[in-house]
């Protein structure tokens, strides 16, 4: 079959309903036929999570993740694409101006830069996997020409101070109620690099060895080695009280070992959890007078922002956080307050 002939629409429902979207990924890796564009694309686009992503835990939750991204995708151009009538979509059609009129169908609806970026790097992935597999010729490639580059994704600075830390710690809340478990997240994220709320979900007590904290970063595949500081260790010790049956059950009280045994399902759960922490958080920091919306990435971008305020390099703040590059570190890095930058002028004089 040509290169011209359809694209990627098996959003509009090859894969079996029935089938957990993980399960068919693998089911597409271990014995996909490849011999026409049509079957190639459809199982590319869903083959491409787990292919993309090493198995990052048992369950796969890292593939199931990335999957999810590829979902989004599909049916954000399935919607565009039906506005002019069409039901279809080839290589060809994804020219520089069909880039530029999916980019203002975007900005039309209000999405942001960053978002825009996400669905374009997300079909830059795409195009480049089926040059790759000999379905799509190099030289149709819209990307040499359209740079994503150009969307602005600066990212809103999501830090607060050491000192608002201070008063989350001293929240004073029902030991074992929900506020208190989303306090606890966000404190134990911060006092430990950061670590993101699917990672703490994940957490087992075999995790912690020796007052340290050692797991692999479900989206990174990279390992940790954490000193445990004593709010941490805190944290830790009132769930060892209240929530520990051995060293294969969950820490934080998200997930059970015994009901929750399916990516489909842990990542259902952790999805939800997060909705319902950042939504405990938010209350907290209003309650607190914090001007700053409180979620879960605020203690991410905290971590960094505190120890770049300590004098710490950004460098050293870079390996602490696992990032491939310090330009990806400085996204998380607050601006200093004028005063800061006011005695730093001074240095001219």
């Amino acid at each position: 079959m040509s290169e011209a002939s359809t694209l990627v629409l098996w959003w509009m429902g090859h894969a079996p309903a029935t089938v957990p979207p993980c399960d068919f990924i693998m089911g597409v890796l271990s014995g996909g036929q490849r011999e026409t564009v049509p079957l190639f694309t459809r199982n590319m686009v869903e083959a491409c999570p787990t292919d993309c992503q090493r198995p990052r835990c048992p369950c796969g939750i890292g593939s199931l993740g990335t999957a999810k991204c590829y979902f989004d995708l599909k049916n954000s151009i399935r919607t565009f694409i039906l506005k002019d009538g069409r039901t279809d979509l080839t290589f060809r059609d994804i020219t520089v101006s069909f880039l530029k009129k999916y980019e203002a169908d975007f900005k039309s609806r209000g999405t942001t830069d960053n978002g825009i970026s996400f669905y374009m790097r997300t079909l830059r992935a795409v195009l480049n996997r089926a040059i790759a597999e000999g379905a799509c010729k190099k030289d149709i490639y819209p990307f040499n020409t359209y740079k994503i580059s150009h969307l602005s994704t600066k990212t809103i600075k999501r830090a607060i101070s050491k000192a608002e830390i201070e008063l989350i710690r001293n929240f004073a809340c029902e030991p074992g109620s929900q506020l208190h478990r989303s306090k606890n997240i966000f404190l134990f994220s911060y006092y430990n690099r950061g670590i993101n709320f699917s990672d703490i979900a994940m957490l087992k007590w075999d995790n912690i060895k020796a007052n340290r904290l050692t797991y692999t970063r479900l989206k990174t595949d990279k390992y940790y080695n954490i000193l445990l500081l004593d709010p941490a260790l805190e944290i830790l010790a009132f769930y060892r009280d209240s929530n520990y049956r051995d060293k294969d059950s969950y820490i934080f009280p998200i997930l059970d070992e015994h009901r929750h045994n399916t990516p489909v399902s842990i990542q259902n759960l952790v999805h939800k959890v997060l909705g319902q922490t950042n939504k405990d958080l938010k209350s907290i920091g209003e309650q607190l007078g914090i001007t700053t919306p409180l979620t879960t990435y605020v203690a991410r971008h905290s971590y960094a922002t505190v120890l770049k305020r300590s004098g710490i390099s950004t460098s050293v703040i870079s390996e602490a956080m696992g990032h491939d590059s310090e330009r990806t570190t400085q996204i998380y890095l607050d601006s200093f307050e004028n005063d800061v930058l006011d005695e730093a002028s001074k240095a001219l004089l």
